[in-house]
């Protein structure tokens, strides 16, 4: 059964936008799932100790990549996401969220990973994790290159014990290899700054070597949800996430390119571009059918 990704245009809303509420894609269906944008963090059927920590990490409204991509995240059967928003648009929230919401922290062991292309960022990726996650008993550590005074062998480290591992694709590749960090139980896996993650000149290899391995681990790809966030993607690294979480992952993939300071036109043309077999744009009225058309026409698209 082919994918199908639908995208609902609100004709008179125009140029960027950051409100929910005003969003110009307000739905997306994928396979036979619909989802619905999130105008309250409430609307998203978190616990209560998430949204405390919500409040208390200062987010109250959704941004606009928040409203679009949580449901997504958080809404079973759980699909892949390859999302792209620019810095400072939350999309940190929106990884942090999913993981904290995935997780059984009955359990001892990880259950989500979080791998960025440098230390600072994993560190500060675990500190939004603990400010969100305060109320809850979740646990997070980094696995990052030590400095020489605090340098420990791989062999004398003990076995990651904790629930949220976020880190740098050198130290988590090494961790695996040594079997101290297990990942037959990851229910969520994210690349943040996916485009230096995937990218030839980035840590491509390392990366897919991560996804091959956790995949070989837990015998199942359907077991865990990939997350790829991005403020930017080339068209190498479009091919590569389509490559790698489409093809070798799941047949079944939520896109989400250009959200923010977008048109409708744009995003809804970098959907069709990439999933044009695939893809069923809707609109409101016949005007915006017939300037669609000729906006797919013109980029060679049809």
């Amino acid at each position: 059964m082919k994918k199908i990704e639908e995208l609902s245009i609100i004709p008179e809303k125009k140029g960027p936008i950051d409100d929910p509420s005003e969003s110009e894609i307000q739905a997306v269906t994928s396979g036979n799932t619909v989802y619905e944008a999130a105008v309250k963090f409430e609307d998203l059927d978190l616990s209560k100790e998430l949204i405390k920590g919500l409040y208390v990490a200062m987010d109250f409204t959704p941004s606009k990549i928040q409203a679009i991509s949580l449901p997504m995240i958080l809404t079973p059967p759980y699909k892949d996401l390859v999302a792209q928003a620019h810095n400072g648009s939350g999309k940190t929230t929106c990884f942090v969220l999913g993981m904290l919401s995935r997780i059984d922290p009955t359990k001892e062991g990880p259950q989500a990973m979080c791998i960025c292309p440098t230390r600072e960022l994993a560190q500060q990726n675990k500190a939004v994790l603990m400010r969100m996650g305060k109320f809850t008993a979740i646990t997070s550590m980094c696995a990052i290159p030590s400095d020489s005074a605090s340098y420990v062998p791989m062999y004398k480290r003990p076995e990651v014990k904790e629930h949220v591992v976020f880190g740098t694709p050198g130290t988590i590749k090494k961790l695996m290899t040594a079997k101290k960090l297990r990942t037959c139980n990851i229910k969520i896996l994210v690349f943040d700054e996916a485009d230096h993650m995937l990218a030839e000149s980035g840590f491509k290899d390392d990366s897919e070597r991560i996804m091959r391995d956790i995949r070989r681990e837990s015998g199942d790809a359907s077991l865990h949800q990939v997350l790829l966030f991005s403020a930017t993607f080339n068209e190498t690294v479009k091919s590569i996430c389509i490559t790698h979480v489409v093809k070798r992952w799941k047949p079944d993939i939520c896109a989400v390119f250009n959200l923010l300071g977008s048109r409708e036109e744009e995003a809804m043309l970098e959907m069709i571009e990439h999933y044009f077999q695939h893809s069923i744009p809707k609109v409101d009225n016949w005007e915006d059918e017939k300037n669609l058309k000729k906006a797919i026409q013109d980029s060679g698209l049809m």
